[in-house]
Formats: C-alpha cells, sequence, structure tokens
C-alpha cells in the first residue's frame, strides 16, 4: 500500500492527475471494500457458529460430532467466494474489468495445438474443476453416509463398506464423464480408444481387467469382508482394505501383503470371523500305559473349566482318542471367546494341565 500511495504521488507532481486519481480510488476502494468483506465475514463465521448450534442443525449427528470441521470447510467456501468478488469489485474500480474479463475470456478459448491435436485452456480447467468436485462430492458422501446414517441403521457386517465404496466410485465415473464432455471430447474418437483398449485388453490386461471384476464380485457377495482374518495360502491376517483392483491383508507380524481380488474369488480361502470371533481350541496329550486315564481326564476337565477365558457355553470336552505304542492319546477341546487369545489360552491350558498330571503322578510321554 505504501508503494502505491508513494507512486500516486509521484504521478500527481510529474502532472500525471488521472493516473494519481485512478491509483488512489482504486487503493482506498480495495481497502475500503476488503474491510467490509473481512466484517462481514466475521458476522457470517459467528452466525454459522450459533445456527450449526441450533436445532435442526445440532440434531444431526455428523455435525454434532464435527462441528469444527462444519464451521471450516464453509468459512473456506464464503472466503473463496468473497476473495472472487473483491478481485471482481477492485477491477471495476480500476475501469478495467471488462477488459480483463475478455482478455482472459480469449485466452481461455485459443486453440493449442500440438500436432495433430488441439485444444484449449477453457474447457481443460472445466474438465479439471468437475473431477475435483466430484473427488470432493464422494469425500462427503462418504463422510455423511459414515457418520451420520450407518449409526442409525443395523446392517450386516461389510455392508456399509460396500456402499460407501459403491457410491465413491459411482460418483468418480459420472464426474469423469461429465469432465470429458465439459472437455469436449469427441465421442467418435473416444470410441475408438475404447476400441484400442479393448484390443489391449484381450492381449496383455486380463489379468487387470478380472482383478477388476473379481472386486465388484467381493463387495457384491461379500464372501469376505473388512475387518475379516483370513487364511490365504501361507498368508493368515486381517483383512484392511478391498479395492477394485487388489486388497490389502496385514498379518500377525505387522506387514502388508497386497493380495490380487481373483485370489481372493478363485483361491481357497479360510475366514476365521465370518459367522463370529469364537474358536475351538484343541490340546492333545499323552500319558503311559500303566497311569489312570479317568484321572488325567478329570484334570484336564477341571483345568479348562477353571480357566476364564475359556467359554462355558459349549462346554469343554475331554477324551480318550486311543492307544499308540506306549502312550495312551487324550485329546481336549475348549471354546474360546476370541479367536485372538487363542494361542495364550492354549499355552495356559498347556502349561496348567502339565503341572496338575506331574503333581499327580502321572507321566507325561509324546503321543507319535
Amino acid at each position: 500500500m505504501a508503494i502505491s500511495l508513494v507512486s500516486a504521488a509521484v504521478a500527481n507532481v510529474l502532472g500525471y492527475v488521472a493516473l494519481a486519481n485512478l491509483i488512489t480510488n482504486g487503493l482506498l476502494g480495495a481497502a475500503y471494500l476488503g474491510i467490509i468483506l473481512y466484517g462481514l465475514l466475521r458476522i457470517i463465521e459467528g452466525l454459522l457458529v450459533l445456527a450449526l448450534q441450533l436445532r435442526p442443525l445440532s440434531m444431526i449427528r455428523s455435525v454434532r460430532m464435527h462441528t469444527r470441521v462444519f464451521q471450516r470447510r464453509i468459512m473456506r467456501v464464503f472466503r473463496f467466494l468473497a476473495g472472487i468478488f473483491w478481485a471482481l469489485a477492485v477491477l471495476e474500480i480500476l475501469g478495467v474489468r471488462e477488459p480483463a474479463t475478455t482478455g482472459l475470456s480469449n485466452i481461455l478459448q485459443a486453440p493449442i495445438g500440438i500436432g495433430k491435436f488441439s485444444f484449449s485452456l477453457g474447457p481443460l480447467f472445466g474438465c479439471i474443476v468437475v473431477i475435483y468436485v466430484a473427488v470432493l462430492l464422494s469425500r462427503f458422501s462418504r463422510f455423511i453416509l459414515s457418520e451420520d446414517i450407518f449409526p442409525r441403521l443395523t446392517l450386516g457386517k461389510g455392508v456399509p463398506y460396500t456402499i460407501t465404496t459403491t457410491v465413491h466410485y459411482a460418483i468418480l465415473v459420472i464426474g469423469i464423464l461429465t469432465a470429458l464432455a465439459v472437455a469436449g471430447v469427441d465421442t467418435t474418437k473416444f470410441t475408438v480408444v475404447a476400441g484400442a483398449l479393448s484390443v489391449g485388453i484381450g492381449f496383455g490386461l486380463q489379468n487387470i481387467v478380472n482383478n477388476f471384476v473379481s472386486g465388484i464380485i467381493l463387495l457384491m457377495e461379500r464372501p469376505v469382508n473388512v475387518g475379516d482374518t483370513v487364511k490365504l495360502g501361507e498368508h493368515q491376517g486381517e483383512l484392511r482394505r478391498i479395492g477394485l483392483r487388489s486388497s490389502l491383508l496385514v498379518i500377525g507380524d505387522g506387514s502388508q501383503v497386497i493380495v490380487p481380488n481373483t485370489d481372493l474369488i478363485n483361491q481357497r480361502v479360510v475366514n476365521w470371523t465370518k459367522s463370529g470371533i469364537s474358536r475351538r481350541c484343541e490340546l492333545k496329550f499323552g500319558i503311559t500305559l500303566d497311569s489312570s486315564p479317568e484321572t488325567a481326564l478329570a484334570i484336564m476337565a477341571k483345568v479348562a473349566n477353571e480357566n476364564p477365558r475359556v467359554m462355558k457355553t459349549p462346554a469343554p470336552a475331554c477324551y480318550l482318542l486311543g492307544f499308540n505304542g506306549r502312550a495312551v492319546e487324550m485329546q481336549l477341546l475348549a471354546w474360546v471367546e476370541d479367536y485372538k487369545k487363542m494361542p495364550k489360552v492354549r499355552s495356559e491350558l498347556a502349561v496348567e494341565v502339565t503341572r496338575q498330571l506331574r503333581e499327580a503322578g502321572i507321566e507325561l510321554i509324546a503321543p507319535n
């Protein structure tokens, strides 16, 4: 501002009165308008804070849980609109709004040629804006679904993820098609490109298409869901994400395995949590032939029933499996509420059964 005032003073001294008046009026007008818009924005922000805390907006769960987020995002839009209005008003004060908008329009519509291909910046800019708006709408829709709609509904496991993913990709596809229309893409050229892609698919992109179709099948049929613990080949872990091409499996050591979707469809998959998280723990013991099997079975049942992590229903069960060489094979079956605790429970049962059998004078022997 100081430089502008000095420039106006110099222009006035040199006799350029009109230029000095233009600079002074433009500078003061821009400053006054900026102060007014700043005050309006503060008023709007105060009213917005008040509105988000009153009914009916305060009854919306997403608004109530994320008031500050809504406030920041809405004010960001108002500031952007205020900035555009301020710029246009300043150009109007300076008397150059019409030439500036006309020049910008000519620049955006001017054809740019690269070989036989030509385009203009206007449709390209419109295409980018449409895709950006589609991404924002996709994020907002997923946010509203996960924060406000799904908590009010009783849905099966994996259904919310399927709905949000489907809505996400549907909005993106509509946005891309709209962006192509805004960019003025010739439908005949698009048909040629689609034909070329189909030829490429026929030669080298079968796996990508297969994974894409498999991803849709996984989302629709839901044989496995996000959060399930699955075993695929030599890998076992929690399924964290199901994409359209691949899925993410986090195994026990914390490493992440990228699994093609076709593997989840075509290969044998063990889902540990499809029907629930309770699992049966199985232990085998061997005792010598001269030991009392009745005493051993009683000790095994007692230890299982006394363990707080073992489920009471179904009750633990102990069996004599048979005779194997010099050993009498015994089996203990106990259900655990959470499969993640099964290694710990197995260890506790094995240690305690071994201790009590030895205290009872029963000699353990490894079954063949």
